[in-house]
């Protein structure tokens, strides 16, 4: 499984601009990144009062109405505001944002292409390549998330997020000469990059080096992120494939505590299984990662891997 540089939208991105419904308005973001989305909602509203005529309010409040768990609520307000502010740019990229988060990968890229051709800063655009390039792996169009992250660079050279996902893409359509000089350019500009570590040891782990690929994921794994997860279930891969049952036994637990809905930790627990002779376990576990979603994010490998060891 390999890191994917993820552009999700925080409150922070929603300041505003009038005084009175400014002193609202950031009232508002803290609660919600303190998750206090009820009295986020509350302020807003106020600021909104003050000034409806400030489109940013609008998505601070799908935002909330999103951390808080209300979906359709959040998707009506989109809808409201892309009606006072057809031309808002930030309004699809909102809503292409919640749609990818929801796996609803379709409706993420039509907006994606809405916010783009309605984008009139550099910015702005690399913002919304970022996300369409995500949402394009994520429906493993490889070759137009490869265009995307280029159009990226473009832009700036330096964007450490399009060079993690670089790293990530190249391999899939046949660039793996690009795959390291992407991934170390990132960390070149950004010594905390950690995605770009899960990135190369990736890289090693397809070459069969598992003890270097290890060396990386555990640097992934001691960064500051939180994704973690990703550095577990992938460290434990390689330590299976290097006899280490136990340490593999330990990540995919800790994998599964910190992301219970990582498919493809589940396809390494029923490889573990296998190794100690416990297919009913093991198809158990293929069956999870199928129910994940493994082989829309990644392939056929554990459909195939239930052919060859699980009755029907």
């Amino acid at each position: 499984m390999k890191y994917i540089f993820f552009l999700l939208f925080a409150f922070t991105n929603f300041y505003s601009f009038s005084q009175t419904a400014e002193q609202l308005s950031q009232k508002a973001v803290e609660a919600g990144n303190a998750n206090d989305n009820k009295t986020a909602l509350k302020l807003i509203d106020k600021a909104i009062k003050i000034n409806p005529s400030n489109s940013r309010y609008y998505c601070i409040k799908a935002l909330a109405f999103y951390n808080n768990g209300e979906l359709k609520n959040s998707l009506e307000t989109l809808k409201s505001a892309e009606q006072l502010f057809p031309n808002d740019a930030n309004i699809y990229l909102l809503r292409a944002n919640i749609f990818s988060n929801e796996s609803a990968l379709d409706y993420a890229l039509r907006e994606c292409n809405i916010a783009f051709d309605l984008a009139q800063d550099d910015t702005l655009k690399q913002s919304i390549l970022l996300l369409r390039s995500v949402i394009k792996i994520n429906s493993r169009n490889y070759n137009g998330a490869y265009e995307d992250l280029k159009a990226i660079l473009k832009l700036d050279s330096n964007n450490v997020g399009a060079l993690i996902n670089l790293g990530g893409v190249c391999g899939e359509i046949g660039k793996n000469d690009e795959t390291l000089h992407y991934l170390k350019r990132a960390l070149e500009i950004d010594s905390t990059a950690y995605g770009a570590y899960a990135n190369i040891g990736w890289v090693y782990q397809e070459q069969g080096d598992y003890k270097t690929a290890i060396e990386y994921y555990t640097k992934y794994i001691n960064s500051d992120n939180d994704d973690a997860a990703i550095g577990y279930s992938n460290r434990a891969y390689n330590r299976l494939k290097l006899g280490d049952i136990k340490g593999a036994e330990e990540d995919v637990a800790l994998s599964i505590k910190l992301l219970p809905k990582n498919a493809y930790v589940y396809k390494v627990r029923g490889l573990i299984y296998l190794e100690q002779n416990q297919k009913d376990k093991a198809c158990e576990a293929f069956k999870t990662a199928i129910d994940q979603g493994y082989t829309q994010l990644y392939g056929n490998e554990v459909l195939d891997l239930q052919k060859k060891n699980c009755a029907d």
